[in-house]
């Protein structure tokens, strides 16, 4: 063997025996090298995740909607990876939370729509064996989303999406489990069966709305949560109410009195307005009702219904809330004109004609014609009764007019 024979046969072997050393500690050098980016990047993205949700929360409670919206959509992308799953259903449940907020003021149709997207994702990258909690909350907000868009288009079918997706989250929130959002997932299913009811089988959805509004009071009371309770006495109030104007019994209006006034025991002017004038115009319609199938009170309950819709328009300015000014408007001039039979019958009617004109300022001909309509036929309703008490030729032909305006639509 020649002297390059013999180096080469030592070389070879030593070489195997370094180099694969080398090779595995360089490939091992690599991975942990990789792990240590990946691990610095994910520490990264979940920083400026964290951030991200903070900043969008605030804009959420300060009611920044659109910002909020913006803050969440930005970082979306990046989360779509299972080990992010946690941050990911944060973000979707601000983002629905906050297009919910944005459909009660703009773009109702696609705001709901664009909530219930965001809430559907939560539910598919969630483990419900991990968080039940956070699968039911998104169960309640997807209802909650299709009972607004039941007002937009496709009533029947959103009520019952709304319906089912309620049904579905008190499979997780149970009376004994989670008290206070059983109760509250409960008070949405019975307005959401009051809702339904007025399409559908009205006294089997009243009958349900009134049994899930119980199921409610179980849980809540005016000490322990009363916002809530008096949403609730406030939503027996309508059902009572409905269901006895229905059948017109009088047990069930005094029920609705009954309830609404439960209501006001925690609706204040002061705490609460708009829900106070919610309340109040209930009860203007309430004993407006009671009015006409109570003939021995019927004086007492008119002048019950004047008090109470004029408590609502303490709040409902034609500036903030132009739509309930009108509609209480209309309720308070058939009122005035009722309280004629009984007392002042000239103030009475000109303050019925005055507040019939009230509502006309916004129920235009173009806007609103049915209610144009009616409203037309009331004045002239009233300057008929008026041209008895005086300028008979000129009130006659006030009424004439009207009724003429009023036959524009019909």
């Amino acid at each position: 063997m020649n002297n390059s024979s013999f180096v080469s046969s030592l070389i070879a072997p030593l070489s195997e025996h370094i180099i694969i050393p080398i090779i595995v500690s360089v490939i091992s050098a690599v991975i942990v090298l990789y792990l240590f980016q990946e691990r610095n990047e994910t520490k990264k993205i979940r920083n400026k995740v964290k951030f991200v949700i903070s900043q969008a929360e605030f804009y959420y409670f300060s009611n920044q909607f659109k910002k909020a919206i913006t803050e969440c959509e930005s970082v979306i992308g990046e989360l779509k990876h299972k080990k992010y799953s946690y941050e990911y259903i944060k973000i979707q449940g601000v983002l629905g939370s906050s297009y919910m907020a944005l459909a009660s003021f703009e773009n109702t149709e696609v705001n709901a729509k664009n909530a219930v997207y965001a809430f559907k994702e939560i539910l598919d990258a969630m483990d419900l064996s991990k968080d039940s909690e956070t699968y039911a909350k998104a169960l309640n907000d997807i209802g909650n989303a299709y009972y607004v868009l039941a007002d937009i288009r496709d009533a029947e079918d959103n009520i019952n999406n709304a319906i089912y997706f309620y049904e579905k989250s008190l499979k997780f929130r149970t009376f004994e489990k989670d008290p206070f959002d059983y109760a509250k997932t409960m008070h949405n299913l019975g307005t959401t069966y009051l809702k339904l009811s007025e399409t559908h089988d009205s006294i089997v959805n009243l009958e349900k709305a009134i049994n899930t509004f119980n199921k409610t009071l179980d849980i809540v009371t005016i000490n322990s949560h009363p916002i809530l309770y008096a949403k609730t006495q406030n939503k027996i109030g309508e059902v009572y109410y409905n269901w006895g104007k229905f059948q017109g019994n009088l047990e069930y209006i005094e029920k609705s009195i009954k309830a609404l006034n439960e209501a006001l025991k925690v609706r204040k002017i002061e705490t609460s307005p708009t829900d106070y004038a919610k309340t109040q115009i209930n009860l203007c319609n309430a004993y407006g009702f009671l009015s006409e199938i109570v003939s021995e009170r019927r004086y007492e309950n008119l002048k019950q219904s004047l008090y109470h819709g004029m408590e609502a328009l303490k709040i409902y300015t034609i500036e903030n809330y132009s739509l309930d000014y009108a509609a209480v408007q209309i309720d308070l001039g058939v009122t005035y004109c009722q309280l004629a039979e009984f007392e002042e019958p000239k103030m009475n009617i000109i303050n019925s004609i005055a507040c019939s004109q009230e509502a006309l300022k916004i129920y235009s001909v173009l806007t609103h014609p049915l209610d144009y309509a009616m409203i037309q036929h009331n004045i002239g309703s009233a300057y008929i009764f008026l041209s008895n008490l005086e300028n008979k030729e000129k009130n006659t032909k006030n009424a004439i007019n009207a009724f003429n305006e009023s036959l524009k639509i019909r």
